[in-house]
């Protein structure tokens, strides 16, 4: 399965409300165009703490010092992606 969303978020059921709470109260929920579940297996590009899954960057934080990296990183394996 493939998203059709640009940015999705992947949590577990329980910390869906506690998520959407902490984004939208900092106006980043506007960037985002779905929430899902591990069961949902969205395929794509991943952000992770871990490399449990192909096409992911693993980071322990998203910073403003480490957020340039990580679009440069985004990129690229959205370059990789494409051409698959």
């Amino acid at each position: 399965m493939m998203a059709e969303s640009n940015v999705v978020i992947e949590t577990t059921k329980p910390l869906i409300d506690y998520h959407y709470k902490n984004l939208k109260s900092q106006g980043l929920y506007d960037y985002v165009d779905d929430m899902v579940t591990p069961e949902c297996d969205v395929q794509g590009i991943r952000i992770d703490t871990e490399l449990n899954y192909p096409m992911t960057i693993q980071t322990d934080t998203i910073r403003g010092t480490n957020v340039l990296h990580l679009l440069e990183q985004i990129r690229q394996l959205k370059n990789i992606y494409t051409k698959i």
